[in-house]
């Protein structure tokens, strides 16, 4: 806590050190806000959320998603080996030992979580993402069930306001452990119509054995607008994806050789010889429609369809999905003549239907079949939301959604059954206020409840044992938070505070057949979270200095939690970090030269359930340096980068409550990459 004292201090203190006022201040009351349905700019807006744009990607290698995410404060995205991403909003990591679960995630406009509770993050390259919205915590009042948070990515797709003609990007990069990525845009821009097709391809060899990837995607985009009021929006996503998982190892032998990968372990062959690994195929087709009626009326419609061919050779088995999803988002929003009050009401709906087979692994080939289970998942829910001015500088926000959701299973193998379960309708209310203390400065608070049923994936889990009692959890969000400029306009600032109970928490554990979930009573989440941004400097050699910090406090702990006689009331969350800082500098000079630099320390992780294994601090050190020009009608990014400079020896994703205490998955040591980016 110290430290994060200090640093605070030093960031004000560079504020107070410039001579005369920035003006030009990065204006992040500017942004508009695109989640809960609202276009209102950042500062006011009555909710914790943390905006990317391009600005925010070019800081980094290009090459991952990853330190894009973490630049937020409340947000922890881990990559256990290359490829195997796992996303936390706020302490959400205890029910996903990889992938994406209880957060949704919407694509251009379209809901890309399917109904199961599972987004394929992993698909998507992070040269073709053009923005990020995080929306921390329940959203639950317009997006449904997910108590972690609710993701935007590319909001709202090809924009009409975007330059005219034809636009090319390309981009190439290489670098350590024989990294190797291209990415290639085109679009064209008019008046009634856009078109933007990408494409990327991403391969490496990994820095411990066994952890090579390579990834392929397609991206295709179009936009039809005969009249100003009336437009049409096509979305097509495919991608092909193959990553080698080594699996966790000991302590002991992460500081005898990091880049091993998971051994044999007695008549338990290891993850080399089970050839263990992700081979996906998926295909995602989504399209909208916006419609104007007149200045009050306007409805926005979309539906989905996706398909999903996904193999997983494991140590002790070799699993194979095949997933359909279809669905569809509608809403019909409603200003009065003033815009003092708006109505936004709508339905969201989808269904999944999964083939799940497991065979056993020899050596990277299936044997024989185990079990077969068909699966389907439906999950629906409504919502009406509404915001009012109240007075000029009171603003109210107030709604609910009504969500269900149910699955069917049977199997069909050694062994035949088949069940339902529907669950109980839920109630998800949220009311927020917001009130405007100058033109540059608002606080807000909000108390909201949260529900998410348990994902597919942790009904029928690795061990293959169907768990029909596994119940929802839900809880109560309370937060406040206040955000603006400070010190004469030079630093623009965003905390709150937040406290969530939740109960019927939905926990990982393991055992030698594989992963399975259990509800754990309740834990108590309470958390402080600051980001701040500021330009210190302008002037004619060096054009201009940015600084930014990312501060998350985390004060985590089972509530009511036993397993047998073993107690863990009062002990930490496990896998959540007590704090995690992040300090950057941008540095831009006149002639072209520029440097972002990028310092990140995340304190100690409890392992276990019972706090007695914890994953040491770090710090991470990362840097991009480069120099931008133009020829003729070309602008060109030559840039190098630099990552974990200080050579940490780390785990950036670990494996909880871990058999034979094989918890670490050691992150890569120091390693560079370089390139080129193209525009025209």
């Amino acid at each position: 806590m110290k430290k994060t004292f200090i640093l605070l201090i030093m960031f004000f203190c560079l504020q107070v050190a410039a001579q005369e006022p920035i003006s030009d201040t990065i204006r992040r009351e500017a942004v508009i806000v695109k989640g809960f349905e609202t276009g209102r700019p950042l500062l006011t807006t009555a909710a914790p959320v943390y905006v990317a744009t391009q600005k925010d990607f070019n800081r980094y290698p290009g090459t991952s998603l990853v330190p894009v995410v973490n630049q937020s404060p409340g947000v922890r995205m881990e990559e256990r080996s290359p490829g195997s991403y796992r996303l936390s909003v706020r302490g959400s990591l205890l029910r996903s030992p990889f992938g994406v679960r209880n957060i949704k995630m919407y694509l251009a406009g379209i809901p890309f979580t399917d109904a199961g509770g599972n987004t394929y993050i992993n698909l998507l390259d992070v040269q073709m993402m053009e923005r990020l919205e995080i929306l921390k915590g329940p959203s639950g009042i317009t997006y449904g069930a997910g108590t972690g948070g609710t993701l935007l990515l590319n909001e709202p797709g090809v924009q009409q306001e975007e330059k005219h003609g034809i636009q090319i990007q390309a981009s190439i990069n290489g670098g350590s452990y024989n990294s190797f990525g291209e990415h290639l845009r085109v679009q064209q821009q008019e008046n009634k119509y856009g078109i933007s097709v990408q494409q990327s391809h991403f391969q490496s060899d990994g820095y411990r054995e066994h952890s090579a990837l390579r990834r392929d995607a397609v991206m295709f985009q179009t936009r039809f607008q005969p009249q100003t009021s009336n437009q049409w929006n096509l979305f097509l996503l495919y991608g092909n994806l193959h990553y080698e998982t080594p699996g966790g190892i000991t302590l002991e032998q992460m500081k005898l050789n990091p880049r091993l990968s998971r051994q044999r372990s007695g008549a338990i062959p290891s993850a080399m010889e089970q050839h263990a690994g992700i081979y996906q195929q998926t295909l995602f087709s989504g399209i909208s429609h916006k419609y104007i009626f007149n200045p009050r009326w306007q409805t926005n419609t979309s539906v989905f369809f996706a398909y999903t061919d996904f193999a997983n050779p494991f140590i002790t088995n070799y699993e194979t999905r095949f997933e359909t999803s279809g669905g569809g988002r509608s809403v019909v929003q409603y200003k009065n003549t003033s815009a003092r009050f708006v109505l936004s009401t709508g339905v969201e709906a989808a269904i999944t239907k999964s083939t799940v087979m497991n065979f056993g692994n020899r050596g990277g080939q299936k044997d024989t079949l185990q079990n077969k289970d068909y699966i389907n998942a439906v999950q629906a829910f409504a919502f009406v939301q509404t915001q009012t001015t109240i007075t000029k500088n009171l603003l109210l926000d107030a709604g609910f959604s009504v969500n269900q959701f149910a699955y069917q299973y049977e199997r069909v193998h050694a062994t035949t059954g088949f069940g339902k379960r529907t669950f109980n309708p839920q109630w998800l209310p949220r009311v927020a206020l917001l009130y405007r203390l100058t033109p540059r400065l608002s606080f807000y608070t909000s108390i909201g409840r949260g529900y998410s049923p348990p994902t597919i994936a942790e009904v029928r889990p690795d061990n293959q044992v169907l768990n029909t009692t596994l119940q929802p959890e839900a809880g109560t969000n309370t937060e406040a938070g206040l955000r603006g400029h400070f010190f004469n306009g030079r630093l623009f600032a965003d905390v709150s505070a937040y406290y969530f109970r939740l109960r019927n928490t939905i926990v990982r554990r393991t055992s030698a057949a594989g992963d399975y979930f259990i509800n754990a009573g309740c834990t108590n989440q309470k958390g402080i979270e600051f980001y701040g941004y500021s330009v210190i400097y302008k002037g004619k050699k060096t054009e201009q200095v940015k600084v930014f910090t990312s501060i998350t406090l985390n004060q985590y702990r089972f509530g009511n939690y036993a397993i047998a006689a073993s107690v863990f009331d009062g002990k930490k969350i496990t896998g959540v970090p007590g704090e995690t800082i992040t300090l950057g500098a941008d540095v831009f000079l006149a002639n072209g030269w520029y440097l972002n630099a990028t310092g990140t320390y995340t304190s100690s992780i409890p392992l276990t359930d019972d706090n007695l294994v914890t994953a040491e601090s770090f710090y991470l050190l990362g840097c991009r340096a480069g120099y931008r020009c133009a020829i003729n009608k070309f602008s060109l990014d030559f840039f190098a980068t630099g990552n974990n400079l200080l050579n940490e020896r780390y785990s950036p994703g670990n494996d909880l409550n871990a058999l034979g205490k094989r918890y670490y998955n050691p992150g890569a040591a120091r390693n560079f990459t370089a390139g080129v980016k193209i525009k025209r």
